[in-house]
């Protein structure tokens, strides 16, 4: 049987979150500047609404491939973990890819509900229901 090498390992587990850290931070940039101007929006400035139509298009992109990582390294994660057989550094890696999964799905979460669909026409999320901009 081949030997599980866990330096090949750690490198996909980093990989994997700075995937999930740069489509999070690159969701909110999208987010920010698309809500920053309302003639892009579409809205009182005029414009057209083919990039509102793009923003949520990739909004929901975006939302299924963070949700279909974080269930594929929560998965991966569980089952290095259960054949670990015992072994402390495979335990640990399947705790770091179950725990990286979760929180990055957490902040990804904490994200849209901050931001929720700011310039979409809707109520937003808690930053415009507080701060006007």
């Amino acid at each position: 049987m081949k030997k599980f090498d866990h330096k090949k390992a750690r490198r996909w587990v980093k990989a994997a979150q700075i995937l999930f850290g740069l489509l999070i931070v690159l969701f909110v940039i999208a987010v920010m500047l698309y809500g920053s101007n309302s003639s892009l929006a579409g809205g009182p400035g005029g414009g057209s609404s083919s990039f509102t139509g793009f923003i949520e298009a990739l909004r929901g992109k975006v939302s299924a491939l963070i949700g279909t990582l974080a269930v594929v390294m929560t998965i991966s994660g569980g089952v290095v973990y259960a054949t670990s057989q015992g072994n402390p550094n495979q335990m640990s890696l399947g705790r770091d890819l179950i725990i990286s999964a979760i929180s990055g799905l957490a902040l990804y979460a904490f994200a849209s509900f901050l931001l929720g669909d700011i310039g979409t026409g809707g109520s937003g999320g808690l930053i415009k229901q507080y701060f006007s901009f």
